[in-house]
């Protein structure tokens, strides 16, 4: 957050206490979107508990400055860590409009729709990252997903997120399932054990659908979305 708003973070009750530097900061200068972007970001930056707050400050940025595509995005990664994933949509095709072929916007978009269960229309946005962003591990595995949950399981884009990003736990998981669907047991296996050593809970995740025979796109997306949550707590 800019200093020039907020010199630092009382030590005291300090979310109240941002939340009230925003309040006064914003009704001495209420036509400055930037000052409604900086405080957006920096309840962002807080974390949990004040996202309704960064929605707030966001929408004021963009309602200000409607050409400022950083503020729709934003508004975007708010409207998400509400889980008001549909709010998240419109407001990222927005920031698109306005800059076309963002590869952050796009990852977002991409995600978002992948958590919606809209699988066609991430696969879509994955590729225009792919595109735009060839070595991007994150492209090549939303990709992946978007196509696992479609019922195609061969597992190229997986593969290929894992090749740019060894340690990505989230692929592992994905070629697991893509095994599992396949009845591949030998490479549902290897997937386990390389989860074992990166995420427990994806490992342990994994065995459960092939104890089950299988796995549901819901329950895949639960997964990813405990996994995203857990991932921005540390």
């Amino acid at each position: 957050m800019d200093e020039e708003y907020l010199d630092d973070w009382p030590g005291v009750d300090e979310g109240a206490e941002v939340i009230r530097a925003y309040e006064c900061n914003s009704k001495l200068k209420p036509q400055d979107a930037q000052i409604h972007f900086d405080y957006g970001v920096g309840f962002m930056e807080w974390g949990t508990g004040l996202e309704g707050h960064a929605i707030e400050a966001f929408k004021a940025a963009a309602r200000l400055r409607p050409s400022w595509s950083a503020a729709h995005f934003q508004l975007g990664l708010a409207y998400a860590s509400a889980n008001q994933r549909e709010e998240a949509v419109e407001s990222y095709k927005q920031a698109l409009r306005l800059k076309p072929g963002d590869t952050d916007t796009l990852a977002a978009l991409a995600h978002a729709f992948l958590l919606l269960g809209r699988f066609s229309e991430s696969e879509q946005a994955a590729l225009r990252m792919v595109e735009a962003s060839p070595l991007d591990s994150g492209s090549h595995f939303i990709l992946g997903m978007a196509q696992l949950l479609q019922e195609r399981y061969a597992d190229e884009s997986l593969r290929r997120a894992v090749s740019l990003e060894p340690g990505l736990a989230e692929a592992c998981y994905g070629i697991g399932l893509a095994a599992i669907a396949l009845g591949n047991k030998s490479v549902a296996q290897l997937q386990h054990e390389m989860l074992t050593e990166l995420d427990q809970r994806l490992a342990g995740k994994l065995i459960e659908h092939w104890q089950h025979g299988g796995f549901t796109p819901a329950e895949v997306i639960n997964c990813l979305f405990e996994t995203s949550a857990a991932q921005n707590q540390n």
